[in-house]
C-alpha cells in the first residue's frame, strides 16, 4: 500500500489553517461592517451628548400607578409559587417604565414615551410586543431609545420569549428605517458587540434609576 506523502499532508494542513484564519478575517469584517451600516444610518448613536436637544421642552406626566389595581385572584396566583403566573402587559411595563430617556433627566414613562396600552403580550406563544412613542417626530434619539427597551426585555425576560420593539405608527418620520433596525437581530447584536460606546450610553439609560434618579 503507498504512503501518502508528507508533504502533501503538510500543504493539505497548511490549505486548513489559511482557510479558518481567512474565515476568522472575513467574519471580523462583516461584524465591523455591520457596526458601520447601522451607525452611518443613525449617525447620532455616535454622540453622547448632543449639542442641540429633539426636544428641549417635552412634557412630563404623572405615574401611571394609580390607573392600576391587582385583582384578589391575580394577587393570590403571585403568592403561589406552585401556580404558573403568566407575563402581563403591566409587568413588562414596569421592566422599562424607569428607563431614562438618553436627553433628559425624566424616565420613558414620565415622557409617556412607554405606556401600558402599547404593550401587548400573548404567553401562550411566548410574545411580547412593545410599542413606544417618541416625544417629537424628528427625534433622533429614537433607535437609542428603542434598543435600551430591547436590551432591558432581553435581559429580564425568559430566554425563550419572543420580543417585538417598535415605533408607534404615525409618531415619527423614520419609522420604517428605525423599525427595520430594531427588528434586525443580528445587526443590533453586531453593534452592541462592537461599538462600546453605544453599549455605554444605552446602559446608562437602562440602570440609571438603579443609580440613584
Amino acid at each position: 500500500m503507498d504512503s501518502f506523502p508528507l508533504h502533501s499532508l503538510s500543504l493539505s494542513l497548511s490549505f486548513s489553517r489559511s482557510s479558518q484564519t481567512l474565515a476568522l478575517i472575513c467574519r471580523r469584517f462583516v461584524n465591523s461592517l455591520i457596526v458601520l451600516v447601522f451607525c452611518h444610518s443613525y449617525p447620532s448613536l455616535l454622540l453622547k451628548e448632543m449639542t442641540e436637544l429633539s426636544n428641549p421642552n417635552p412634557t412630563v406626566f404623572a405615574s401611571a400607578d394609580a390607573g392600576h389595581h391587582r385583582t384578589a385572584e391575580e394577587l393570590l396566583r403571585e403568592g403561589d409559587e406552585d401556580c404558573e403566573d403568566p407575563i402581563d402587559a403591566w409587568e413588562v411595563f414596569e421592566l422599562i417604565r424607569r428607563i431614562k430617556d438618553p436627553e433628559h433627566p425624566n424616565t420613558l414613562e414620565q415622557l409617556k414615551v412607554v405606556e401600558p396600552s402599547l404593550i401587548a403580550v400573548d404567553w401562550g406563544k411566548q410574545q411580547v410586543q412593545v410599542r413606544f412613542t417618541p416625544t417629537v417626530p424628528h427625534c433622533s434619539m429614537t433607535t437609542v431609545i428603542g434598543l435600551s427597551i430591547r436590551l432591558q426585555l432581553e435581559r429580564t425576560l425568559p430566554q425563550y420569549t419572543k420580543i417585538d420593539v417598535s415605533v408607534t405608527p404615525g409618531t415619527h418620520l423614520q419609522e420604517e428605517q428605525v423599525n427595520k433596525q430594531l427588528g434586525d437581530k443580528e445587526r443590533v447584536a453586531a453593534a452592541l458587540e462592537n461599538n462600546k460606546s453605544l453599549l455605554s450610553m444605552i446602559e446608562s439609560c437602562i440602570y440609571a434609576y438603579e443609580e440613584g434618579y
